[in-house]
């Protein structure tokens, strides 16, 4: 670890009005840093939790333009970002044979496209600072498809194999880049998910998202993922990827040694199929 003064480290934390965005802000702002969060609704966020004592901006992650004025916003209020962190996502819900090319463009324009517009406009920012980090939160399920949530398990696995690409291109610079792969975490994640028509005609598809649901109330603390990313913050030379909880760890091996056909099936039996 090298040292590293909070009060000198500003971050920049996307979806953070709940959830794990939240919780890294909470806890990072706890811990001393200069943080600042966005939302797509920052006034009613801010009146709604009490827990919100950072500045929040208004995102819309479907919007360039929104993206674009953030960076003005960002600059013009603080000067300058010494990481930033792409937490925020949500999930599209239902049979794939239901599904048009449309929920498919929706999904990776949060989950992905956003995060790519974020980094591009953020990294001149970022190359000018002493410590930089790019922080991808993805998924687990971006290295398993999660039956009847699979555009979300794409799309985090497309984020996935971009923050390793990124990793390598920006080796020769000061930007160090990792992505988070958290499991199952407590938080409201299913109030967010959409879901499409063919959903609510698909009694397998309910009863696999009931089991999500119920795995994601029974996770662990959002503050783990929020440890995480400080850790991130203070490594001289960051890993490109971190599981957070070591039962995730150890199915991540058990699935890697695993033939496809059978860690499919595991998969699939989990989420009752």
């Amino acid at each position: 670890m090298q040292k590293v003064e909070p009060k000198n480290i500003k971050v920049l934390v996307t979806g953070a009005s709940k959830g794990i965005g939240l919780a890294i802000c909470s806890y990072l702002k706890e811990k001393g840093y200069d943080v600042i969060g966005t939302s797509r609704n920052p006034e009613k966020a801010v009146s709604e939790n009490p827990e919100i004592c950072f500045p929040l901006y208004s995102l819309d992650l479907f919007e360039k333009a929104s993206i674009t004025e953030l960076v003005k916003v960002v600059i013009e209020k603080h000067d300058k970002i010494n990481v930033l962190v792409n937490n925020a996502g949500n999930a599209i819900v239902g049979p794939l044979e239901n599904m048009s090319v449309e929920d498919l463009k929706k999904q990776f324009e949060v989950n992905f496209f956003a995060a790519h517009r974020l980094i591009t406009d953020f990294i001149p920012i970022l190359r000018e600072q002493s410590l930089a980090r790019i922080i991808n939160v993805g998924s687990f399920g971006g290295r398993v498809a999660l039956p009847f949530q699979v555009p979300y398990s794409a799309s985090k696995a497309a984020l996935a194999i971009y923050t390793d690409g990124l990793g390598m291109e920006m080796k020769d610079s000061n930007i160090r880049v990792s992505l988070i792969e958290p499991g199952d975490v407590r938080t409201k994640f299913h109030e967010g998910r959409v879901f499409t028509p063919g959903y609510y005609e698909d009694t397998r598809a309910q009863k696999a998202v009931e089991k999500m649901h119920q795995d994601e109330e029974k996770g662990f603390d959002p503050t783990k993922v929020a440890k995480q990313v400080e850790r991130i913050i203070k490594a001289k030379n960051p890993k490109p990827r971190y599981l957070v909880d070591w039962k995730i760890s150890v199915l991540a091996m058990l699935l890697r040694v695993l033939p496809a056909k059978l860690s499919n099936e595991i998969v699939a039996r989990t989420y009752g199929l």
